[in-house]
């Protein structure tokens, strides 16, 4: 299941699927092919409506049929279902190479099947995750010792599964208790009360033998956009010339001197410009190749910090987000988790009302009941079709992070007060980073050892297929060894056409892609300045109002004005050329590529605002109601300055789609490239070594079959080894 192995851990449930062998037909019939010509038919919209509660995308089809194949068990099932695969290929409904891959699984998943009738899973692991590393390496000894030339790829699986790297972060809005929860993980108050709820950046903490700290700079670009929206103390002139330059600057410190950098009450405001910094400790959590980020604070006034937020978290696995139990599920809460669930790679995302010993128990579980409530209720408003599947990615629960920090920290002092780990419900806590990410038994380190046995059995097979073409070849004649190469030579010169034809085809898509990018740009910009023209007319108005009647100028009434108008126009106009752009896309769409249409966020809304409003409110004083023509052309220059970051942004995310398309296409062209090259190689060597020893005697040939048969012994029990081991990290009851 090669192209599927991608989103093994991420399988769509399909419980009413089961017993509904034309339905799951039908599933696995579609490639990317078959699923652009037939999207929009009536069988494939109905069965997408009933099970994939009206999603529409090649994507979540192929998680469906990765479910499936996971799921077929009953032999009479799959024979039915082979049989309908066939009907469907005969009528031209499915791709003749889709369909011959697919018969392959189900031919080889009935065997498997068959065999676990009278076969049961012997193995037992206590730490599963090194212990499977030891079976995979185990048998990367063997088969380099039989195959040397297999070393060095069956090394670079085992060193990828080796070199896991989760990231978890945190966020939540200021004084939701991070800092506190993050030192109760840590098992030691490295970030102390006094430092992490006024921290002005992001702090990623790292394993190290020694403790200390890394600070970076915003550079010269990043601060000056900064400057633009937030207010930089004067009397860091001096300061800014010394840490801001051309490229971010980075320091190493002390841990000790921590606050003088992060904290916002530290008296000399270096905070202001600092853009991010690195923690090293060495704490047993963080030694499995495990990081923290700790965010600041969502609420934090400086939009650019809030960026970094959310550009970190989407490269991180799990999101610990932090609410204050006494003020759970506010709208930014909400907004924020909803981002995360639909805008990033995020696998779980674990809600924790903080300062739970601060409430009685049924507050407690009115808290949880009423932000699980609210943020439910707001995925289904918003996220209508996509609510089913993200609610069970989201979790809930309440720590109590101060008695846990002091009973990690001081067990005196927690005795007497009361305090221990368990009323806390940080092993609650613990227990679940430990199931879902962290731990040698997590559902995180089956899915790494699950697809590093899929390299290693795609190594063995492609091992095997020449060691049964060899043992074909060795009694064969010299005209039967020729008609093999001539079918060889046949068979090469249709690859080289297949791949020419893909890089064909993957330039006539850079071209189209190129022309529509531009096009729509054009347009986009046509539809902004006549939002933007429509947005200063209604400032003008507002403010030309206030002139008439010696009013003084209303700022909240402006900030009101420029939000509700941006988010009128400015969202209306990105949703549309989304769509445009993935409509575009979907045309071009091939299996290997993967849609990620460009996100505007509120982030980028409030930048733009905040540029806008800092820019009108400087030139108000300079007019009244006598010279409201320069005004205009004023609020003119004001827009012209707040659009520009909007603008580039959404031109910068087209162009990153772009791209993306591009580089996917070719990294998955130039894969099969390298596997049909060494393929080819690998028969025609073994075709004209086999033309050479013809004419080798009888006993000699013998001895060449049994050394065959032996290597194929080997490598079958290498491959039974490593399918049981597949079927471990698979069961419900270990997942």
């Amino acid at each position: 299941m090669k192209h599927l192995e991608d989103f093994f851990g991420d399988i769509f449930p399909l419980p009413n699927l089961v017993d509904d062998t034309e339905c799951i037909s039908i599933f696995l019939s579609l490639d990317s092919i078959s699923f652009n010509t037939f999207c929009y038919s009536k069988t494939i919209q109905k069965l997408c409506k009933k099970y994939l509660k009206g999603e529409l995308s090649y994507k979540l089809i192929q998680q469906v049929q990765y479910g499936i194949l996971l799921s077929l068990k009953d032999n009479s099932k799959i024979d039915e279902i082979i049989k309908n695969l066939k009907i469907l290929e005969q009528n031209k409904l499915t791709t003749k190479e889709h369909n011959k891959a697919m018969l392959e699984l189900l031919d080889s998943i009935k065997h498997k099947t068959t065999k676990k009738q009278t076969t049961s899973i012997k193995m037992i692991f206590d730490d599963f995750f090194n212990e499977s590393l030891e079976i995979l390496q185990n048998s990367a000894n063997t088969i380099s010792k039989c195959f040397i030339d297999e070393a060095d790829n069956l090394d670079a699986i085992l060193n990828k599964a080796r070199q896991r790297h989760f990231k978890i972060a945190i966020a939540g809005i200021l004084s939701a208790g991070k800092s506190t929860l993050i030192n109760a993980l840590l098992g030691e108050e490295i970030l102390g009360s006094s430092t992490i709820p006024e921290t002005a950046s992001l702090t990623t903490i790292k394993y190290s033998n020694t403790q200390k700290a890394e600070i970076t700079f915003w550079n010269e670009n990043e601060f000056l956009e900064l400057k633009k929206i937030a207010n930089i103390p004067d009397e860091l002139k001096e300061e800014t010339q010394k840490y801001i330059k051309k490229d971010n600057l980075t320091i190493e410190i002390p841990l000790q001197e921590l606050s003088k950098y992060t904290s916002a009450n530290h008296q000399n405001k270096l905070c202001n410009l600092v853009k991010q910094t690195t923690l090293y400790t060495p704490l047993e959590i963080l030694q499995n190749n495990v990081d923290i980020v700790d965010t600041p604070g969502l609420d934090d006034p400086i939009i650019q910090r809030e960026e970094i937020t959310k550009e970190h978290i989407k490269q991180c696995d799990l999101l610990l987000y932090a609410m204050n139990a006494s003020q759970s599920a506010t709208q930014l809460d909400i907004d924020f988790i909803i981002y995360a669930l639909n805008n990033t790679n995020i696998a779980r995302i674990l809600v924790l009302l903080t300062h739970s010993d601060l409430l009685e128990k049924q507050e407690l579980q009115s808290a949880l009941l009423y932000a699980k409530n609210s943020i439910t209720q707001q995925l289904l408003d918003k996220l209508p079709q996509k609510a089913t599947l993200i609610l069970q990615r989201l979790s809930f629960m309440h720590i109590a992070s101060y008695p846990a920090l002091i009973c990690k920290t001081d067990t005196q002092k927690a005795k007497t007060l009361g305090y221990n780990l368990e009323d806390s419900n940080y092993n609650a806590l613990y227990s679940y980073l430990q199931k879902t990410l962290i731990g040698n038994d997590s559902t995180k380190a089956k899915d790494i050892i699950f697809l590093s046995a899929e390299g290693f059995i795609k190594t063995i097979t492609r091992l095997n297929e020449n060691l049964s073409l060899q043992l074909k070849l060795l009694f064969a004649s010299q005209e039967q060894i020729q008609q093999h190469l001539q079918e060889a030579k046949k068979q090469k010169q249709e690859m080289q056409d297949k791949l020419q034809e893909m890089q064909d085809k993957l330039q006539r898509d850079k071209n189209r892609l190129k022309d529509f990018v531009e096009s729509s740009q054009n347009m986009l910009e046509t539809k902004l300045k006549q939002s933007q023209n429509i947005i200063i007319k209604r400032i003008f108005d507002d403010i030309v109002y206030d002139f008439e009647k010696g009013s003084k100028i209303q700022n909240e009434r402006l900030d009101r004005i420029l939000s509700i108008s941006l988010n009128d126009f400015l969202i209306d106009i990105i949703r549309e050329h989304k769509k445009e752009l993935n409509r575009k896309i979907q045309q071009m769409q091939e299996s290997s590529f993967e849609q990620n249409i460009p996100q505007i966020d509120n982030t980028l809304i409030t930048k733009c605002k905040m540029q806008i409003l800092n820019e009108v409110l400087k030139i108000i004083p300079k007019y009244n109601k006598n010279n409201t023509e320069q005004l205009f052309v004023g609020l003119n220059s004001c827009f012209e300055c707040g659009f520009v970051d909007f603008r580039d942004n959404v031109i910068k995310k087209s162009k990153a789609i772009e791209s993306e398309i591009i580089e996917s296409f070719e990294k998955n062209l130039n894969e099969k490239l390298r596997e049909y090259q060494q393929n080819a190689k690998e028969k025609d060597e073994i075709l004209n070594n086999a033309l050479q020893h013809t004419n080798d005697n009888e006993a000699h040939k013998e001895a060449k079959k049994d050394e065959i048969l032996n290597l194929e012994k080997i490598l079958q029990e290498i491959l039974n080894k490593l399918k049981e081991l597949q079927e471990y990290a698979t069961r419900s009851d270990n997942a």
